[in-house]
């Protein structure tokens, strides 16, 4: 019965790491969370909009291109800055929650920026193809 506890205990002192993860990440998706938010309470619901298709050839489907990468960029540099100014005015107990919102900001951006990349980088014509049409 010890022996159990014991490892039980050892699981949950493992999962300690895990809770300033899970908040740096829900700090991260806040701005995402945001904007459904208010889309929800502007936006009427009558009206069904098709998710955009996933193929070889390019989708009829147009994407509007969000400016939230380039938010959270924004918002990852304002909370660097702050982790910085925190630790030169010595506000130390400040700087941990300003490295939550540092880490989940920069993680978010850092996430979108290799996503909206690896997009366009399926959806642009291989040079083969350019070739092949001339």
């Amino acid at each position: 019965m010890r022996v159990r506890l014991a490892a039980a205990w050892e699981n949950v002192r493992a999962s300690y790491w895990f809770v300033p993860a899970l908040m740096a990440l829900g700090i991260g998706l806040s701005p995402h969370l945001s904007r459904a938010v208010l889309e929800g309470l502007t936006h009427d619901a009558g009206e069904f909009v098709r998710t955009p298709k996933r193929g070889l050839r390019a989708s009829r489907y147009l994407q509007r291109r969000a400016p939230l990468p380039v938010a959270e960029l924004l918002l990852a540099l304002v909370s660097v800055a702050s982790v910085l100014i925190s630790l030169e005015t010595d506000h130390y107990l400040a700087t941990p929650f300003a490295l939550l919102f540092a880490l989940g900001y920069s993680y978010m951006a850092g996430m979108m920026t290799v996503e909206q990349l690896a997009r366009r980088r399926a959806l642009a014509p291989s040079a083969a193809s350019v070739i092949a049409k001339i």
